[in-house]
Formats: C-alpha cells, sequence, structure tokens
C-alpha cells in the first residue's frame, strides 16, 4: 500500500477476514498486496482478472465515439492497444478532434503512448522498484514471450531468482505484463511495450548526450 494509504489496506484486511453479510467489489489497476494472501477459488476473498476488451466490443466502443475507418484499420488500432478500453476511448478522442475521425491518418503516424495515456504509465512507472523497472525494461528489449530462466540468461545486471519472481509479481499484479502462449511464459501489455522503448530511446539519447558532453570538456 501506497505511503499515506495504510488505513485503506487494513480496512481491506478488516472486511476480508470479518464474518458479515456484505460484499464489497474493489476495481483497480492494481491488485492490493494486503488481499493476495486472502484470496482463492473457494475463499470470501476473489479476483477476477479483466482482459482487453474483444474484437466486437472494441469497435462498438469506437463506432460509439464517432470514429471512421476501415475493418483492417480498425483492426490494427484495436490490436495496437491490446482492446485497452481506457486507451481506446483517450486515442478516439484524438482521433476525432485532430483526425476528423479518420483511423488512417492517425495510423499514418508512430506515436502510441501520448497524453492520458502517458501521464497514466509514468505514474506506474515512477512507482516501480529499481529491480522492477530493470525487469519491465529488459522485457522491452526481448519484445517475445519469455521464461523466467530465458530472462535470467539474459539479464545485464545480475539479478537473483527470487528478485526477478518478486518484480515479475509485482508487474503482474500492476496489470503491467501479461501471459504469453508458451507455458510459464509472460511478455509486455503492447501499450506498455511501446511506453517502455520510449524509455530506453529516451535513456540511451541522454547517456549519448552525457559522453559527447564529456569527450568535448
Amino acid at each position: 500500500m501506497r505511503a499515506g494509504y495504510e488505513d485503506y489496506g487494513r480496512l481491506l484486511r478488516q472486511v476480508a477476514q470479518t464474518e458479515h453479510q456484505s460484499c464489497l467489489l474493489l476495481t483497480s489497476r492494481e491488485k492490493p498486496r494486503e488481499l493476495v494472501a486472502l484470496e482463492g477459488s473457494r475463499t470470501p476473498v476473489r479476483s477476477l482478472r479483466l482482459d482487453g476488451l474483444n474484437a466486437v466490443a472494441s469497435a462498438q466502443l469506437l463506432v460509439e465515439k464517432d470514429v471512421a475507418g476501415t475493418p483492417p484499420e480498425r483492426e490494427r488500432l484495436i490490436e495496437r492497444y491490446g482492446g485497452n478500453p481506457l486507451a481506446l476511448k483517450v486515442v478516439a478522442q484524438t482521433i476525432v478532434e485532430l483526425f476528423g475521425g479518420e483511423i488512417a491518418e492517425f495510423l499514418a503516424g508512430d506515436e502510441v503512448v501520448f497524453g492520458s495515456v502517458r501521464e497514466l504509465l509514468d505514474e506506474q512507472f515512477a512507482r516501480l522498484s529499481v529491480v522492477e523497472q530493470t525487469v519491465l525494461l529488459w522485457l522491452a528489449i526481448l519484445r517475445e514471450p519469455v521464461t523466467i530462466e530465458e530472462l535470467l540468461a539474459v539479464l545485464a545486471t545480475p539479478l537473483s531468482r527470487a528478485q526477478v519472481l518478486e518484480a515479475v509479481e509485482a508487474l503482474r499484479r500492476r496489470s503491467l505484463i501479461e501471459r504469453g502462449k508458451r507455458q510459464g511464459s509472460f511478455t509486455l501489455q503492447s501499450v506498455v511495450l511501446e511506453y517502455a522503448t520510449a524509455q530506453l530511446i529516451t535513456e540511451a539519447t541522454s547517456e549519448s548526450a552525457r559522453l559527447a558532453s564529456v569527450r568535448s570538456a
């Protein structure tokens, strides 16, 4: 639980562990750590992970936002944002306001993460530990689903298996990574992948500028 919000954590634990007739439905981008040990398929505390919208629901959302495009263009847009309803709403508003509602004109550019989507991801990235940030950025470098062992084999900074497991668990709890098609593999969500790639480019550019400054001094 974030600093200053500890009382909410205690409240959630009390609700979860006290016998009562009520039902509390909590929605969040991040699963509260206080509830992880209490949840289960046959316990009073249960969790439901909401995946991205399917193609039909995503297309309906775009129609409701007055976004126009061919079926292939809609599919490309939906795939680019992994069916994430918040991201699709944000980008739909941008397409309407700046591109007259035409998907094709928006897709002509390469910018995927911007505005409210970037602010949301900036906030989540800043809250990650150094190890969690390292794992996230390496997943962006690899770009393909990998297992824990495969990730451990390529990390430039040596990390213990326990550290990587904890980082992956935390990233999963924050809905930043998803399971791959291979058993035991995981990867970044599409929007997060683009965001992390931009972070890597920014870091590389800053480091190059710093080295150039040192050489010219």
